[in-house]
């Protein structure tokens, strides 16, 4: 369901926008979850809005995807 607003002439906030972000992030947690059970370690990012992992978590994920894709892209 859409929301119509006034000095919009198109609806705005598409209910599908839900059930998509609802799938994708269902999708993400069932890999992690198959991957972790082939034994491949899972380093996902971390949003900045959790308080108990600092920003340089994800600058060390980033930094062990680089040097893991480096040495593919010669």
């Amino acid at each position: 369901m859409s929301k119509l607003v006034s000095g919009y002439s198109l609806a705005v906030a598409a209910s599908s926008t839900f059930a998509v972000i609802t799938l994708s992030m269902a999708l993400v947690a069932e890999t992690a979850t198959q991957l972790q059970a082939q034994g491949v370690k899972v380093r996902p990012f971390v949003s900045p809005n959790v308080t108990s992992t600092g920003p340089e978590h994800n600058r060390q994920v980033f930094d062990e995807y680089i040097q893991m894709v480096r040495p593919r892209l010669r």
